[in-house]
């Protein structure tokens, strides 16, 4: 199955410290590192920064590169059609920092004659190259909840809470609060359904009515996160609110990390508890 989308000048969602809490046995994340090649047209008189719209396309050629490796990998869901190609586009949306735990820039090759950007009436381009290292179970919970893929065997007899999030400002405290449902609170899965900058709606898995998950939340969130119920519609949909700090992580954390674009925090190993 082939992809479609479309380049995107969307500014990235910078990522700070990951902070995820070690427990075993758990499951490994599902990281995988891509190289991939952004390239954005250049138009005398355009007042857009071209480097950062050329990392922009860089990351969505690494995220949906994923999604094409997921789509090939496993069964269609019930909105896709056997050879027909997934508007990944679509299905992703515009950020691709929800999705990607950090990247560096490996090349910056400036500006040059178009040989990427496939419009007829674009003489130049800014093209960078970029690592990097992309969430796949993210991806592959956003394909399930477009309906381009099938879930996963075993994760449908539990009962599905709606879970709408306001204030998560970076990757890592949505990776934390996954945390804190599928490790601390117990849900069986906890799978973005949408994101977007500063808010995103989680279908959880769980033995927990609405009002129980977010009470189990706002008890078992550790001391760096703050859980604050905002209400509830029924028993299958609950509204919180989260705060959450790096500060976890002492500065000395960070000085064995490998170096990472500017004004993006890299991903660390798991703390011990």
């Amino acid at each position: 199955m082939r992809a479609a989308g479309g380049p995107t000048r969307a500014l990235l969602l910078a990522a700070a410290v990951a902070l995820l809490a070690p427990a075993a046995p758990a499951a490994a994340e599902d990281l995988r590192q891509i190289e991939a090649v952004g390239a954005v047209g250049v138009r005398k008189g355009e007042r857009a920064d071209p480097r950062a719209g050329a990392v922009a396309q860089a990351l969505r050629e690494a995220v949906e590169r994923v999604a094409s490796e997921l789509l090939a990998d496993a069964a269609l869901g019930p909105e896709a059609e056997e050879g027909a190609p997934v508007d990944l586009a679509a299905v992703l949306g515009k950020d691709m920092g929800a999705y990607t735990s950090r990247f560096k820039v490996t090349e910056d090759r400036g500006l040059g004659p178009a040989l990427f950007v496939e419009d007829p009436d674009v003489t130049t381009e800014y093209v960078v190259v970029v690592d990097a290292l992309v969430d796949a179970d993210l991806v592959r919970s956003r394909l399930v909840a477009a309906g381009a893929l099938e879930p996963e065997a075993g994760t449908a007899e539990s009962g599905v809470v709606l879970l709408e999030v306001e204030g998560l400002e970076v990757y890592p405290a949505l990776a934390d609060l996954r945390d804190l449902l599928e490790r601390r609170v117990g849900a069986a899965s906890a799978l973005p359904r949408e994101i977007e900058h500063g808010r995103a709606t989680l279908e959880v898995r769980t033995s927990l009515d609405a009002r129980g998950l977010a009470q189990a939340m706002e008890r078992e969130a550790p001391p760096h996160m703050t859980i604050v119920p905002l209400g509830t519609e029924g028993s299958g949909r609950a509204r919180i609110a989260v705060r959450w700090s790096p500060a976890r992580f002492a500065p000395a954390d960070a000085a064995d990390l490998p170096p990472v674009e500017a004004g993006q925090s890299p991903r660390p190993a798991r703390a011990r508890r």
